[in-house]
């Protein structure tokens, strides 16, 4: 399992750019860890915003838009 996570970390490593040719550094860790939390977060907004875009909040640009036309208010 020690095996795995390390060829893994060194995989995420050196496609960050850092140089694992020896031992995993604090700073390999790190880079990779952020690289990864990065791409988790990136990939969340990204889904979140194609199927729940919040068009249905109240103060949304589309509802607004949407109110102004059926309230008459629009020439």
């Amino acid at each position: 399992m020690i095996a795995q996570l390390r060829y893994w970390l060194d995989v995420v490593a050196t496609a960050c750019g850092l140089d694992t040719a020896g031992e995993l550094s604090l700073a390999g860790v790190l880079g990779a860890t952020l690289a990864v939390v990065t791409l988790i977060h990136a990939t969340f907004k990204a889904v979140t915003a194609t199927f729940w875009p919040g068009e249905t909040d109240p103060d949304h640009v589309k509802n607004r838009m949407l109110r102004y036309e059926v309230e008459g208010d629009a020439d």
